[in-house]
């Protein structure tokens, strides 16, 4: 049986199968899986490593 993609949808008869990294993230934030996984609103990203580079790399310019 394939995983389901998208959003929850209760008159789908079919299971909905969650992985592991979305059973943690339920028990991170309900109501953010809620968003995202029921209302289709996606978790908003962090920002990535090349921004804590820039700034690590000009505080040790600087200091």
């Amino acid at each position: 049986m394939a995983r389901h993609r998208g959003t929850y949808k209760p008159e789908n008869p079919v299971p909905y199968e969650l992985g592991r990294s979305r059973i943690q993230g339920f028990m991170d934030c309900p109501a953010c899986f809620y968003l995202d996984r029921v209302k289709g609103i996606p978790i908003p990203s962090l920002y990535g490593w090349p921004l804590n580079s820039a700034t690590d790399y000009l505080l040790k310019k600087d200091f």
